[in-house]
């Protein structure tokens, strides 16, 4: 069970920092 929520969670980061990472792009463009 606790395994489930740590993969959930790692890749719930994943898709956020990827957000980010889009969003500074676009905003310097």
């Amino acid at each position: 069970f606790n395994l489930i929520r740590e993969f959930i969670n790692s890749e719930f980061w994943i898709i956020i920092k990827a957000n980010i990472t889009d969003y500074i792009f676009l905003s310097k463009l």
